[in-house]
C-alpha cells in the first residue's frame, strides 16, 4: 500500500514497484493520515510506505495508529527533508524503516523486501549515522541537542536555506513569507537556541547535525562552464523509427523522477530519458545535450533557480517545450518567472498520470501557454469564506510562523484540535497543504 501527499508520486511509486520481486499494490494515492488508516484496515496489506508529511494525521502519528492496530503491520516511511528529529519520530512511532526520497526505485524495493521479513532499516549511511548520533546525543543528554530539537521544519528550513548562500530576500522569497516574518522566525530561533548570530545558529545546527553541511557546488565559474560542456544527442540508429515524443525528467528528490519515468517509459509514444538532475546546472547541460521535444522540470531545483536555469537551457535547446513540476500553489509572480523564461506552463504534482501525459502531448504540439487571464481559480478561494471564526484565528496564528504546539498554547486549546481545525480548513478551501492555504489567505487578505 503506498499512502502519499502529493498524487503524482503516489502515481509514479506505485507503478514503478508493482510487480516488482513480487510485490502487488493493493491500494495507491494522495490521501490524509484518517484516510491511510481506514484503507489499511480495510486492505490490511503486508508493507505500508507512508511519506512523512501527510495531512492531519502526518507520517509517524498514521505509522503509530496503523500499529496500535496490527502490530505486525510493517510501515516504510520516506522523506525529502530530514533530520534527527524526524528519523527519531519516524523510529518511536514503531516504522520498520526511514527512506529518503534521493534513493532509487530498486533500493525501495529492497527495502519493502527487508521490512517484509521483519528486519528494520534506516537506509542509507548518512541516515544510519544520524541514528547512531541520536543515540550518543541521548547517552550523554547534549544540552547543545537539546536545545536545537526544538527547532520546528520551519526554522530549521530557513537555517538551511540560511547556510546555502541565501539572502534572507531569497529565503522569504523561496518560503512564501515577508521579510519581517522572516526577521520573527529568525528571533525565536535565537531565543531558543541561545545562537548569538545566523552564523552561529547555521554552524552549530550543522554540528548538531540538523541541517546538511553546504554543498560544495558552486554558483558562477562552474554555472558559465555548463555552457561549453554541452555535447551533441546521440544519434538515433537510422533502422529505428524516431519516437513521436521525447521528454526528459529533472527533480531533486531521484525517488520522485526516477518513478515518474519508469511509469511514462511505459506509455506508447513516449520515449524518456533516464535522467535524475539535482541542481540548476545539470539541468542546463542535460537538456542541451539531449534536446528533448518537452523536459519536466522541478520549479525548485537546487543551487540555481528553476527559471534561471531553464532561461539559460532554452538557449541551447530552444525547441524544448518546458512543463514545471510543482507541489505548491503558484501565484501570479511564478507564473510570471515561467513565461519569462519561456517555460510552457505549470504542471501540480496532484495531477493523474493521464492528465501528466495529456500535458506532455499538448506541450509537444506546440499548444497554445496559458496567460495570466487563464489562470486556474483555486479551489481554495471559494472555501475561504465558510471557514469559521476559530478557523481564520488559527490560520492567522500559523501564518506567524507558529507550530502546531506553540499554536496550541496561545489559543488555550490542545494540539489535537488545532490538527483537526487544520484538517477541517483544507477540506473546506481544497489546498492541498498548510503552505498553500497560508499563501491563498494572505493573497486574499483574510491575514
Amino acid at each position: 500500500m503506498v499512502a502519499v501527499d502529493i498524487e503524482l508520486f503516489g502515481c509514479a511509486l506505485a507503478h514503478s514497484i508493482d510487480g516488482w520481486n513480487g510485490i502487488e499494490v493493493v491500494h495507491h494515492g494522495a490521501m490524509g493520515g484518517a484516510d491511510a488508516l481506514e484503507i489499511f484496515k480495510r486492505a490490511s496489506p503486508d508493507v505500508v510506505l507512508l511519506t512523512y508529511e501527510l495531512a492531519g494525521l502526518d507520517g509517524p502519528e498514521t505509522t503509530e495508529a496503523i500499529r496500535a492496530c496490527s502490530s505486525a503491520a510493517k510501515v516504510l516511511l520516506l522523506a525529502g527533508i530530514y533530520g534527527p528529529q524526524q528519523v527519531e519520530r519516524a523510529l518511536s512511532a514503531g516504522a520498520a524503516g526511514f527512506l529518503p526520497k534521493s534513493l532509487s526505485v530498486s533500493h525501495v524495493v529492497e527495502s519493502i523486501r527487508q521490512a517484509h521479513l521483519g528486519r528494520p532499516l534506516v537506509y542509507a549511511e548518512e541516515l544510519a549515522d544520524i541514528v547512531d548520533g541520536l543515540n550518543k546525543r541521548i547517552r550523554r543528554g547534549d544540552d547543545l541537542y537539546a536545545r536545537y530539537a526544538t527547532l520546528t521544519e520551519r526554522e530549521l528550513e530557513i537555517l538551511r536555506l540560511l547556510g546555502e548562500g541565501k539572502t534572507s530576500r531569497e529565503v522569504a522569497a523561496d518560503l512564501f513569507m515577508s521579510a519581517g516574518t522572516l526577521k520573527n522566525q529568525l528571533t525565536k530561533i535565537f531565543s531558543k537556541t541561545g545562537a548569538a548570530s545566523r552564523v552561529e545558529a547555521i554552524e552549530t545546527a550543522r554540528r548538531a547535525g540538523f541541517i546538511p553541511e553546504r554543498n560544495p557546488f558552486e554558483i558562477g565559474t562552474n554555472f558559465v562552464q555548463t555552457h561549453h560542456d554541452v555535447q551533441p544527442p546521440e544519434p538515433q540508429p537510422p533502422h529505428l523509427p524516431a519516437p513521436q515524443i521525447t521528454v526528459a525528467v529533472a527533480h531533486r528528490q531521484r525517488l520522485f523522477a526516477e518513478g515518474l519515468v519508469r511509469a511514462l517509459q511505459h506509455h506508447p509514444g513516449l520515449k524518456v530519458f533516464r535522467q535524475w538532475s539535482t541542481t540548476g546546472a545539470q539541468v542546463i547541460k542535460e537538456v542541451g545535450r539531449l534536446k528533448p521535444d518537452v523536459a519536466l522540470i522541478d520549479f525548485w531545483i537546487a543551487d540555481v533557480p528553476g527559471p534561471a536555469a531553464v532561461k539559460a537551457a532554452l538557449q541551447l535547446s530552444p525547441a524544448t517545450q518546458v512543463l514545471f513540476l510543482t507541489e505548491f500553489f503558484i501565484g501570479p509572480l511564478q507564473w510570471n518567472q515561467a513565461r519569462a523564461c519561456g517555460a510552457r506552463w505549470f504542471v501540480p504534482k496532484d495531477f493523474s498520470f493521464d492528465q501528466i501525459v495529456t500535458a506532455i502531448r499538448a506541450a509537444a504540439a506546440d499548444a497554445r501557454p496559458r496567460t495570466n487571464e487563464e489562470l486556474p481559480t483555486a479551489g481554495g478561494r471559494r472555501g475561504l469564506t465558510t471557514l469559521s471564526p476559530r478557523e481564520i484565528e488559527v490560520l492567522q496564528v500559523l501564518s506567524r510562523g507558529s507550530s502546531i504546539r506553540a499554536a496550541a498554547n496561545e489559543l488555550s486549546i490542545s494540539a489535537g484540535t488545532v490538527k483537526n481545525h487544520v484538517h477541517n480548513i483544507l477540506e473546506k478551501t481544497g489546498a492541498r497543504n498548510q503552505i498553500e492555504v497560508l499563501i491563498i489567505a494572505k493573497e486574499e487578505g483574510l491575514i
